[in-house]
């Protein structure tokens, strides 16, 4: 078995980008998929295809979504609507009637923070108002390492000369050089040491990109540009290192459905299926529910050392919620059985996954969630 925690071998067909797969503790049990059949319908580059310029656009940073944005410092806010984070001021592109001014020379400390580790492009701040010398002062960028250490990665320039109109632009911008693992943040800090009492910032312009999310995106199209390259192991790695990225609430379901649908292919290509048996009484249920694991090998290769994880709703319990199959021969199927304590007055339903090896390659499997006595809910 190749473990999870490998580069992405598709040496053997190309040199591409490694992606380091890791299993995360995150999986969004509400995604609703794309229907098998919708699945079988396209042929698997065509379907690659789409996943890369998915991924693509999940890797874009979008400010209003993927920043969080917390302010620090003596200023008082002029806006109509009032402000319950910082956030839906400085991203929301609007250049009037708002504004953070700051008590005289008092400083101002912007703190953002990106759900996953991000590359940064450019920085701009505007501000408008009455200009007053000495103007706008430098700010200093700076990341934030472990260990509470702090990183200067440059500094918007200041303005010390009206500008000809407002608003007037501060801003900084990343060499291309740097554009690497190493310049990936996950929390920015900008320091304001202070502004004249007139001139408030009104914006927040961040560009830039999840770096790890896009190579991902561009290893998926360049397999799906090599028909040869387009294995199950290659695909399983794919969906594992997709469900392992950390991205923001807004973007998740997205997410979700782009891990059931690769999910979906690996197990067209190897006739190995996962499914998740709820019981029909499982929201009545106030104790426990008993639900079963089935693990199908349509397949004549076998299904050797996987492991099946549960993905709970807040507040429930499983027991086992870890499963271990050492092998499951060709044409063989295995029904587990699962004791779920569920939370009273709990409208979500458990989820799982399994990963192992299949005929010599990594296999990763969403499972599907039936209730007793219906159709699978779509993957």
């Amino acid at each position: 078995m190749l473990p999870y925690t490998e580069v992405l071998g598709i040496r053997r067909v190309l040199s591409l980008v490694g992606l380091f797969v890791i299993v995360s503790r995150w999986m969004s049990a509400g995604a609703d998929g794309l229907a098998k059949a919708e699945v079988a319908e396209a042929s698997p580059a065509q379907i690659l295809a789409e996943v890369g310029s998915t991924l693509a656009r999940l890797a874009k940073l979008d400010p209003g979504t993927d920043i969080a944005c917390d302010i620090e410092g003596p200023a008082h806010y002029l806006s109509d609507v009032p402000l319950d984070r910082p956030q839906q001021m400085l991203f929301d592109r609007a250049l009037t009637e708002q504004g953070i001014f700051l008590q005289d020379g008092s400083p101002l400390t912007i703190k953002l923070e990106f759900p996953s580790p991000h590359c940064i492009q450019t920085i701009q701040l505007l501000y408008v108002g009455e200009w007053t010398a000495p103007g706008v002062p430098e700010v200093p960028v700076g990341a934030s390492l472990k260990r509470a250490e702090t990183t200067q990665l440059g500094a918007l320039p200041a303005i010390a000369q009206p500008p000809p109109g407002a608003p007037y632009l501060q801003q900084l911008n990343f060499p291309n050089d740097a554009q690497s693992e190493k310049s990936s943040w996950r929390r920015l800090t900008l320091s304001i040491p202070s502004l004249p009492p007139g001139l408030g910032l009104v914006e927040m312009r961040v560009i830039g990109y999840d770096a790890g999310l896009r190579r991902i995106a561009a290893t998926v199209n360049q397999v799906a540009g090599i028909p040869e390259a387009i294995t199950a192991g290659n695909v399983s790695q794919i969906a594992a290192a997709v469900r392992s990225r950390r991205l923001a609430a807004e973007k998740r379901n997205v997410q979700a459905e782009t891990v059931e649908r690769l999910s979906a292919l690996v197990s067209r290509l190897t006739a190995v299926s996962i499914e998740l048996v709820i019981p029909a009484n499982s929201a009545a249920a106030e104790q426990s529910l008993v639900a079963q694991i089935a693990i199908h090998n349509g397949s004549e290769r076998p299904v050797e050392q996987a492991i099946v994880k549960l993905t709970l709703p807040p507040g429930w319990r499983a027991a086992p919620a870890r499963i271990e199959v050492e092998v499951l021969p060709g044409g063989q199927s295995a029904c587990l059985p699962v004791t779920f304590y569920p939370l009273a007055g709990s409208d979500q339903l458990p989820a799982g996954y399994l990963y192992g090896a299949h005929d010599g390659q990594p296999l990763f499997l969403m499972a599907t969630c039936t209730i007793a006595g219906t159709e699978p809910a779509p993957q």
